[in-house]
């Protein structure tokens, strides 16, 4: 038997699997495979898995500001809590900017209890890590929202 190396056009996930004999593979050892080229990564690069969850929340993140430059709130809203969802509970530098990019949809939402919400969580994240200017866009946005309530003591 031979090892053959399958192109990119039969395996989708990956160019560097080797099978025995086959160019065909069917979709659950294509899984399988898969599976089992996740596990040996997270296994032999344990930084490998935080990378990917970082990655991922950042895609969702760009995803969220390019639906809220076109108004579609609703998108804006769904994707940036994808990118909460995915982001590392220690990256608070993104989760600051993703709650920032929320709080603004929900503001023209006008759903200012959940803006006012979003804009605290950004406040706190961005108080953890020192960032003055992110501190300051939040605040800012708070005020907004107290604005557009008609708050004027607390904005």
């Amino acid at each position: 038997m031979n090892l053959i190396q399958l192109s990119s056009k039969n395996l989708s996930f990956s160019p560097y699997c080797y099978l025995v004999e086959y160019d065909y593979i069917s979709a659950m050892q294509r899984i399988l495979l898969y599976l089992l080229f996740l596990i040996a990564t997270v296994i032999f690069f344990p930084g490998t898995l935080y990378a990917l969850r970082k990655d991922v929340a950042k895609i969702y993140f760009e995803k969220a500001k390019i639906k809220y430059e076109q108004n579609e709130y609703d998108s804006t809203i769904y994707f940036a809590r994808l990118a909460i969802k995915h982001a590392p509970g220690n990256n608070h530098k993104l989760l600051g900017q993703v709650y920032y990019e929320l709080g603004k949809a929900y503001d023209n939402k006008a759903e200012n209890d959940k803006a006012i919400e979003s804009y605290n969580q950004c406040l706190k994240h961005y108080k953890i890590i020192k960032n003055k200017g992110g501190i300051a866009d939040a605040k800012l946005g708070l005020g907004w929202v107290h604005v557009n309530l008609g708050k004027f003591d607390f904005a």
